[in-house]
């Protein structure tokens, strides 16, 4: 973070810790609120799959309730007024109030039927109840930790908007030292990338403080395939390349160049493989190369 490199006397402690509470806050919501979207999306699945095995049975139950109590009287009526089709296409809006009714068949007319049978048909609410319950649960649980969330993500908003007007306020007179706070190089996204017909050109990729940069394209294994490189920053550069985007560097393959300076190379001289990758080992200074796709090695 740049204010915690310019904090040389301690003057912006309290505006760290406050950054940091308040970034802290919101990412540990952030990572609640996921994992309360997975159970919820797991207990929902749980429940209709519950609702699904429930209509297959109650089909089956329907058979043996007609066995007794023919399709046209009082009796078949007090569980299927509306025939079998009315659980067919039930859903989570009234299934419960469906197995209820079942409930109060299957008791009203417990002697009609065997204990097992009886079980079975008083037991279908209880069951759905219990899947029901936690899904129903996460529901509003997901809804509280959205609502907090977007709380928690405002108060952050506002921390980093206090954190910019004070200092653009403290430097008000010296837009330069204002402007080493803040990572210039996204106001200048990438547009040309050396590749392919309608790719040529200057292709300029920044490489921030101490982190590791990926150039936009794949190395081509071609005779007259050639890079020209460019440190145009104020600090070491080092590239490497690698078979896969998540690979380790190969020491081996590791090039230096060094502010102000350039160099041509081929695919085999970049260590023959796909991915060409700068690593700014500066702890603080950001640095930028430019990269040139050549059709001789000479220049």
């Amino acid at each position: 973070m740049h204010i915690a490199h310019y904090n040389t006397s301690g003057q912006y402690d309290t505006m760290l810790t406050e950054t940091e509470t308040a970034h802290n806050a919101y990412y540990g919501e952030i990572n609640n609120e996921d994992v309360t979207l997975a159970l919820r999306k797991s207990h929902t699945l749980s429940v209709d799959i519950t609702i699904t095995n429930l209509k297959l049975d109650i089909r089956k139950d329907e058979s043996t309730i007609k066995s007794k109590f023919f399709s046209d009287t009082p009796t078949y009526l007090e569980v299927f007024p509306r025939g079998l089709n009315e659980y067919n296409i039930a859903n989570k809006t009234n299934i419960e109030i469906l197995l209820n009714r079942l409930k109060h068949f299957g008791t009203t007319h417990a002697l009609s039927f065997d204990s097992a049978f009886v079980t079975k048909l008083t037991g279908y609410l209880t069951n759905y109840l219990a899947a029901r319950g936690p899904q129903l649960a996460t529901k509003q649980d997901t809804k509280d930790l959205i609502l907090t969330t977007a709380q928690i993500r405002t108060a952050l908003e506002h921390q980093i908007t206090k954190n910019i007007l004070t200092l653009a306020l403290a430097n008000i007179t010296t837009p330069e030292v204002a402007q080493a706070f803040f990572n210039q190089k996204l106001l200048h996204p990438t547009h040309h990338h050396p590749q392919g017909d309608q790719n040529t050109g200057e292709y300029i990729l920044p490489v921030l403080a101490n982190q590791t940069a990926l150039a936009d394209f794949t190395l081509q294994n071609q005779p007259d395939y050639y890079l020209l490189l460019a440190n145009t920053g104020a600090t070491v550069l080092q590239a490497y390349t690698c078979d896969h985007i998540t690979g380790l560097p190969i020491p081996l393959s590791m090039i230096e160049l060094l502010p102000g300076t350039e160099k041509v190379f081929s695919y085999a001289e970049l260590g023959a493989r796909s991915y060409l990758f700068f690593i700014n080992p500066s702890p603080d200074t950001d640095g930028e190369i430019s990269i040139t796709q050549l059709d001789t090695p000479t220049v």
